[in-house]
């Protein structure tokens, strides 16, 4: 059940501007911080693979969180290269490897985190496989990230007409995360669509849009970006209401049951 990867994070300069276009705030923290506290529900935690780490922006986190050693892993050699080279993920240790073929023992972990990494995944459901092999039974993988089901939700979508085709060539239904995830040997324990701040203001947003490092955006032509862009910027002027924007995202989580 193979896949074409639809964006190669080694081409283009996406790795120097991809912390500040996805820095996240504190509040988009806190969301995570409860999703994973009832993840985990009291459980202790040795080890952690935050899997798909890129830049390593929620590795170091939750090596605090959870009191855990943390591996990032990545397939990418410029984002690993930007993550090692920040002095506060010194504490963090580093593996360049596929998600679906992860140089990490059996049963050695207690936990694996993977944020917007799904779609990116060649083989799904070999990706599955490994989780639930490098975690202990009973232990939990959680995966955030854009379904089918959530893509029409999100503002910048409809000023760039390729990009709906874009993701849902790649994006998942949440049955088919489930029933994979179930094949490989992990139960759901829990799903629900996380409602997560991303900007306290729509003129704020666009800006974040405007960084390009939403991977979708990076796949349209230029011609397309440009005048998307020039669109989107003019909407959230526009319709700005001093509100705080929220992006609608899925959350699951699993334990590995077998």
């Amino acid at each position: 059940m193979e896949r074409e990867v639809g964006f190669d994070y080694d081409r283009g300069d996406i790795h120097r501007t991809y912390a500040s276009g996805r820095a996240l705030s504190p509040a988009q923290f806190a969301v995570w911080e409860e999703l994973v506290s009832e993840a985990l529900g009291g459980d202790s935690v040795r080890r952690v693979v935050d899997l798909g780490c890129g830049l390593g922006r929620f590795s170091a986190w939750l090596s605090g969180l959870t009191d855990a050693a943390v591996a990032g892993v990545d397939r990418s050699e410029r984002m690993l290269a930007q993550a090692m080279a920040d002095p506060a993920e010194r504490t963090i240790h580093w593996i360049r490897a596929s998600a679906e073929k992860l140089p990490i023992r059996d049963a050695s972990c207690d936990f694996v985190w993977m944020f917007l990494v799904y779609h990116h995944l060649v083989d799904r459901p070999a990706c599955l496989a490994e989780c639930a092999r490098i975690l202990g039974r009973g232990r939990t993988l959680v995966i955030v990230n854009s379904t089918a089901e959530t893509l029409d939700s999100y503002l910048w979508l409809p000023f760039f007409p390729s990009a709906r085709a874009i993701d849902l060539a790649r994006l998942p239904r949440r049955a088919s995360v489930i029933e994979l995830a179930r094949d490989a040997g992990l139960g759901l324990v829990c799903h629900r669509t996380v409602m997560t701040p991303v900007a306290p203001d729509l003129p704020t947003y666009a800006e974040r849009i405007a960084s390009r490092t939403i991977s979708t955006l990076q796949m349209v032509s230029d011609e397309e970006w440009a005048h998307g862009i020039a669109g989107f910027r003019r909407y959230c002027q526009r319709e700005d209401r001093g509100q705080p924007v929220l992006d609608e995202i899925d959350a699951f989580t699993f334990r590995r049951v077998t």
